[in-house]
């Protein structure tokens, strides 16, 4: 039984490889109840959960700047049994690098 999930894990990919890690101005997780875990390779190089940004936005959205690969999570939400979960991502331009 699953009784805690993470809603949201981000890693920050380009079409040509991974982007590597920058930290965010003003990062942090500012949306009451919300957690997060920075993945554990970039934490042993000494970043933070304050490196990458997970804020409020609209009524009820969320707005994700991603420094180093991370996830966020609010403990108050559960599910037991068969559950399905689903999301909409909005890219706003594209992230290809060259």
């Amino acid at each position: 039984m699953i009784k805690h999930f993470a809603v949201i894990a981000l890693l920050a990919l380009s079409m040509y490889g991974q982007d590597g890690s920058r930290k965010i101005a003003g990062g942090g997780v500012t949306v009451p109840g919300w957690t997060g875990k920075i993945d554990a390779n970039e934490e042993r190089t000494g970043a933070t959960l304050q490196d990458a940004k997970f804020a409020p936005q609209g009524a009820g959205g969320f707005e994700v700047t991603t420094g180093p690969a991370v996830a966020y999570w609010n403990p108050a939400n559960t599910a037991s049994g068969d559950y399905t979960v689903k999301a909409t991502f909005t890219e706003p331009q594209s992230v290809v690098s060259g």
